[in-house]
């Protein structure tokens, strides 16, 4: 996605977190491979212009989540949450 091509990503919980959201980014259950075969195709139906735009919209979704400090301040988190005592823990 960060690269500006359109995708296809595995139905796993990491690409649904990194891209549930984004709503034009195809997910296919791992190991189906026609359902892989089947989103290939319907990219390749697609005029040059359609994937450039599925991709500039990947690189956006990319860009706007996954900033320097927004990752910075996500992994602050997590060593603050785990340096907690373990009785404040959520």
């Amino acid at each position: 996605m960060a690269a500006g091509c359109p995708v296809i990503l595995s139905d796993i919980p990491p690409h649904r977190e990194l891209a549930d959201d984004a709503g034009f980014v195809p997910f296919v259950r791992p190991g189906d491979a026609e359902g892989f075969a089947r989103e290939i195709r319907r990219y390749r139906a697609m005029s040059s212009d359609e994937r450039r735009e599925i991709g500039r919209r990947c690189r956006a979704h990319v860009s706007a989540r996954f900033t320097l400090p927004i990752m910075r301040a996500a992994t602050d988190a997590v060593y603050l949450e785990t340096a907690r005592p373990a009785a404040t823990h959520r």
